[in-house]
This record gives C-alpha cells, sequence and structure tokens, in this order.
C-alpha cells in the first residue's frame, strides 16, 4: 500500500512524500514506516503506541478510526493533520 506522508513530517522521511509499505492493518504499515524511518514515531504515535490525537487517517478517501482496520496491496492511506479552530 501507499501512505501519503503530509510535508510538516516529510523531514523525518528524508523529504520521501509517498512511502510503499507492505502490510496487513493500517497499524502495521505505520509500524514498518516507522522502523523504516525512526524519527517519525514521536511525532504520529504517543508512549502507548495510539495514535496521536491531531492526526486523522484516510484509507482510500475514506476516514479510519482504528489501526486494526485492514489494508490492501493496492490501497492508499493519506496521514491527514487535523485543524483545530475556535
Amino acid at each position: 500500500m501507499k501512505i501519503r506522508i503530509p510535508y510538516m513530517l516529510q523531514q523525518y522521511t528524508r523529504g520521501i512524500e509517498t512511502a510503499d509499505i507492505k502490510g496487513k492493518t493500517v497499524g502495521e504499515c505505520l509500524n514498518i514506516l516507522v522502523k523504516e524511518f525512526p524519527d517519525i514515531k514521536s511525532r504520529i504515535f504517543d508512549e502507548s503506541g495510539q495514535l496521536l490525537k491531531h492526526f486523522n487517517l484516510y484509507l482510500n478517501n475514506r476516514n479510519v478510526s482504528g489501526l486494526a482496520s485492514p489494508v490492501k496491496d493496492d490501497d492508499e492511506l493519506l496521514i491527514l493533520v487535523a485543524i483545530d479552530g475556535g
């Protein structure tokens, strides 16, 4: 699957915008991404391994709420920074 990395995180992926990852779930794919680019880990996950609250994940343009969501090889995952307003 392809993981699209937001601009603000590309400094932790050596400028890579899209990573090709093989995994069975969203969480597994993100963990593989972290193994490839260790500096990104603390930027997307908290200490307990949960996605930080200011990120949203979109699998094939649909919001994904859980890391256990299954993925296929031709899927695309977008990591999107949530914008707070008020």
